[in-house]
């Protein structure tokens, strides 16, 4: 990434971070919902999130502590709730979260049905107040709760990638002092094939300068010496073979490792990338829990 991207990215997150670090209350509208057992008034909230399961959990949680029984299977049903703020007799309180498939938000539901009826806009102000009061306390708390975890996830995922990160510059490193080791392996095979060679060639040459002395000569010492120097040849070059092998071996493994790190250094630089659009989620979700209230 250029100074010059570099430079936008954190422009981008210092604004990002000024629009979120601005207050942002925990809305209560008074809407109505459509229940099994028909429309009634509701105070409703949005929140960030794509699991209703979490937003109905958190409810029935709060209202487990305050009813005699909480039931439900289209929506959450509290029975006997006692909510003194908002009526000094026993209710029921219904509730559904909804969402529409990838629009990362949820809207929940809340209705109150005191002796008096379903708490709405016809009732006293002092009562839907209440009510819009009860449910921003626990919508807030609820709030805080997703963001928290949301940024917990998103900064394990940043101390991951930087783990990871640290291992990638870890393996260049080895792989740099391998390489090292690995060229010093190729010179000294070199070293050895053309010391070989030479080897070789010579002992050709003598063996076939002895040829053209012995002619057609059946002498046992002749016969022995040429021996030898036809063992000593091929050892020579078995020698030389190998040293030819072993070169060959270590050139190709000094490329290999110079594959290996340029990949390495590619690898490096996506997770480099990977790290700063971390880094500016994290100031996100951060900035976005200190500004729930």
């Amino acid at each position: 990434m250029t100074a010059a991207v570099r430079r936008t990215v954190l422009t981008g997150m210092l604004a990002l971070a000024g629009v979120l670090l601005r207050a942002q209350p925990t809305q209560v509208e008074v809407s109505s919902y459509a229940f099994s057992n028909g429309v009634h008034p509701t105070f409703a909230t949005t929140l960030h999130t794509e699991r209703t399961s979490a937003v109905e959990d958190h409810w029935r949680s709060v209202l487990k502590g305050v009813s005699r029984k909480v039931e439900g299977r289209r929506e959450l049903l509290a029975r006997t709730a006692l909510l003194p703020a908002i009526s000094p007799d026993t209710m029921q309180v219904l509730i559904k979260a909804v969402t529409q498939k990838g629009s990362g938000v949820v809207t929940c539901h809340v209705a109150f049905h005191t002796t008096d009826g379903y708490v709405g806009p016809g009732s006293a102000p002092e009562q839907v107040e209440a009510a819009r009061a009860y449910v921003r306390e626990h919508t807030r708390a609820l709030r805080l709760s997703l963001a928290r975890r949301e940024l917990t996830t998103a900064e394990r995922l940043l101390a991951q990638q930087r783990r990871d990160l640290s291992t990638l510059q870890r393996d260049h490193e080895r792989a740099a002092a391998q390489q090292t080791r690995q060229l010093e392996k190729d010179s000294l095979a070199r070293a050895e094939q053309a010391e070989g060679r030479t080897a070789v060639g010579a002992k050709q040459a003598e063996l076939d300068a002895f040829r053209a002395q012995m002619g057609t000569s059946v002498d046992q010492a002749d016969q022995e010496k040429l021996r030898t120097l036809e063992k000593e040849l091929q050892k020579l070059r078995a020698k030389l073979t190998t040293a030819e092998r072993n070169a060959r071996t270590a050139q190709d493994r000094a490329e290999a490792l110079v594959r290996n790190m340029e990949r390495n250094r590619k690898a490096q630089g996506d997770m480099a990338v990977r790290i700063e659009r971390q880094e500016a989620l994290v100031e996100e979700l951060r900035a976005r829990l200190a500004a729930i209230q």
